[in-house]
């Protein structure tokens, strides 16, 4: 009997959603892009990311940087630095954008020189890249400081660099 009731509880609940047009959906979680901040020092302020809400930190100290920029017609080649310590043991990287003419091109460049990621985005396409990379014991090449450049030709459009420590 108990089941019953209860079967005719949660019908009875569905018919009232859809009759008063509410709807049970995911909650989204937005992360805005950070105010500006000096990039000389490869450091912004404090703020969780989807590990950190997750509650795996990975390490004592995480940090987060993110470029973000909107053209309309410029032409422009920037380039600067972030550092990563030896104490950290994961990285996540993630570059996106839209163009509507011209192109934008983001690089990010490893502390001994070697080209890691180049993405150029145009009107073709846009651009959603990410990769996370688990620091292995020994493995050094990730450590030091790291370039991203970014360069645009006539671009009207916007990208988006997002670099994490962990």
């Amino acid at each position: 009997m108990k089941a019953k009731t209860v079967f005719t509880f949660f019908a009875l609940l569905g018919v009232f959603l859809i009759s008063s047009g509410i709807e049970l959906r995911a909650q989204e979680v937005i992360v805005e892009p950070e105010p500006e901040f000096n990039l000389r020092s490869g450091y912004g302020y404090a703020r969780p990311t989807y590990i950190d809400l997750l509650g795996d930190t990975g390490g004592e100290r995480n940090s987060k940087l993110v470029l973000s920029k909107e053209y309309t017609g410029q032409s422009v080649n920037k380039e600067g630095n972030f550092s990563v310590e030896k104490s950290i043991s994961k990285l996540r990287l993630s570059i996106h954008g839209k163009v509507h003419s011209g192109s934008i091109t983001v690089a990010l460049v490893l502390p001994d020189g070697t080209e890691f990621k180049k993405l150029t985005m145009d009107e073709t396409a846009d651009i959603t890249w990410s990769e996370s990379i688990n620091i292995k014991k020994g493995e050094n090449k990730y450590f030091g400081d790291w370039k991203y450049r970014i360069s645009t030709n006539k671009a009207d459009g916007h990208y988006n660099l997002s670099i994490n420590t962990y």
